[in-house]
């Protein structure tokens, strides 16, 4: 006799909203009273909405009639200080992923973001200057280590990034969130952002598997001199700083366009590595 399967249970938007204000409200703990003009619930839900959108809390109040005013929801997180907000935030993302993500050594990636700012900072060093590009030369910047587990990104941990802050120490401050939580890295892929050499001789001491794309850097030179040739091939490369150097090995992957969206010839693609087993030939 055959088994009925189980049917899979259908989660609903409305579902999903409930459990993300709960999530957020009991990580912000608001407590707003009881006759507030707007309650906790609408806040959040002011929050979710601007940040789905990928808009501002502004933007939010502008288009929505009844929400409340950008200067209400400020008053309102007025007392919230973000490194305790940080810490109520990988907590919470670590008490929900246990229940999804296996017990096991798991492929995990460090992304770097940047979120671009226009306005006045209120408190020096909670921007930080790069580059200038969309408009703006001074960005929000925050770390985030996860794992993609059946094609769905689950964040593990989170960090800002403010003026003076190594990204060492960023890499740092994420693996030990994710060790504390009982999750060991197998692979730890990284953004480009973090290629340098205090994060290569950190991860390399602690004996970390990773991959992470290289940066050209300079008119000439450098890891420039490494990206040529017709085939993929490993070798190893010793990186400069003013005050030190680290020296890994680099696997560059030749691809070639074959006419693909108009272009031809070989594209050159350089990664550091470490401890990780690949045949560059076959897999890159």
């Amino acid at each position: 006799m055959r088994n009925k399967k189980t049917p899979h249970k259908i989660i609903l938007n409305s579902d999903v909203l409930s459990f993300s204000v709960k999530v957020i409200d009991d990580m912000l703990g608001l407590k707003s009273a009881s006759n507030a003009v707007y309650s906790d619930r609408t806040i959040v839900c002011h929050l979710l909405n601007a940040a789905s959108a990928k808009t501002s809390i502004s933007n939010v109040s502008d288009l929505c009639e009844l929400a409340p005013s950008e200067g209400t929801i400020r008053y309102r997180f007025r007392n919230i200080e973000l490194n305790e907000l940080k810490q109520s935030l990988n907590e919470t993302l670590q008490i929900h992923a246990p229940k999804i993500i296996p017990r096991k050594q798991i492929d995990l990636a460090i992304d770097y973001h940047n979120n671009p700012f226009y306005g006045v900072e209120k408190n020096d060093g909670d921007t930080i200057k790069t580059q200038p590009k969309q408009g703006t030369s001074r960005f929000f910047a925050y770390a985030t280590i996860y794992v993609i587990l059946k094609n769905k990104r689950f964040t593990l941990a989170i960090k800002p990034i403010r003026k003076g802050n190594s990204l060492k120490d960023t890499v740092d401050f994420l693996i030990k969130e994710i060790e504390k939580a009982g999750f060991k890295i197998k692979t730890l892929f990284l953004d480009r952002e973090f290629y340098n050499v205090k994060v290569i001789n950190y991860l390399m001491k602690r004996n970390t598997s990773f991959i992470m794309p290289v940066v050209k850097r300079g008119s000439s030179g450098g890891i420039r001199e490494l990206l040529i040739g017709k085939k993929s091939y490993s070798t190893y490369y010793i990186m400069r700083s003013k005050e030190d150097e680290a020296t890994f090995q680099v696997n560059v992957a030749v691809k070639y366009s074959k006419g693909k969206y108009g272009r031809s010839g070989a594209k050159h693609f350089g990664y550091a590595v470490n401890n990780v087993d690949i045949d560059v030939k076959k897999n890159i």
